[in-house]
């Protein structure tokens, strides 16, 4: 991650060198320039050039003119191009970081949801433990009232006590009654 941000910071930094670079120069030609016209001025104010001299002053200004245009637009699109290049190579470590940073994201979200389904199947395994605890505790104190509760149904329903064993024989006269009559068959 710092190798990018020194190139980032390296693109950053030809660019700021470049573009004033190319500023300077161009003001020092506009400079030289207007140098150039103000002694061609002087000397035909002072020695009242003739109009060869004349004519070959302004060829020699023109073509000084044609020169530096021509060589100020070279450096111009010198510049664009390698700020082009600069732009693209910069745009591309972006690129580069924001892939990265989905890829971590993406591995990250998957680690949470590996986690959260874990904690899920955790809780939902102690969730039938603590189930089944309760209902065999629920079943084993229905044991232990059933036959209490059975005596006091009997009691009710025949209006007097009965112990088991007049109980076991009332049962297995019904069953006889029921298998004589081809309940079972």
């Amino acid at each position: 991650m710092v190798t990018i941000f020194l190139t980032t910071k390296t693109i950053l930094l030809l660019a700021a060198v470049l573009l004033p670079a190319c500023l300077i120069f161009a003001t020092a030609l506009i400079v030289l320039l207007e140098q150039v016209f103000s002694l061609e001025k002087k000397l035909k104010e002072k020695e009242k050039l003739t109009l060869e001299q004349a004519e070959l002053t302004d060829q020699v200004r023109q073509k000084l003119e044609e020169k530096a245009t021509a060589y100020v637009q070279k450096e111009l699109a010198l510049f664009a191009e390698e700020l082009a290049k600069m732009n693209q190579a910069t745009l591309a470590l972006f690129n580069q970081q924001e892939r990265g940073l989905l890829q971590a994201t993406g591995k990250e979200l998957d680690g949470l949801k590996g986690t959260l389904q874990d904690n899920l199947k955790d809780g939902y395994q102690k969730m039938l433990l603590e189930v089944a605890a309760e209902k065999k505790r629920r079943l084993e104190e229905l044991e232990k009232e059933l036959p209490l509760l059975t005596e006091k149904v009997i009691e009710e329903v025949l209006g007097k006590f009965i112990n088991m064993a007049e109980h076991e024989e009332l049962i297995l006269a019904a069953l006889g009654r029921a298998k004589r009559q081809g309940v079972f068959s």
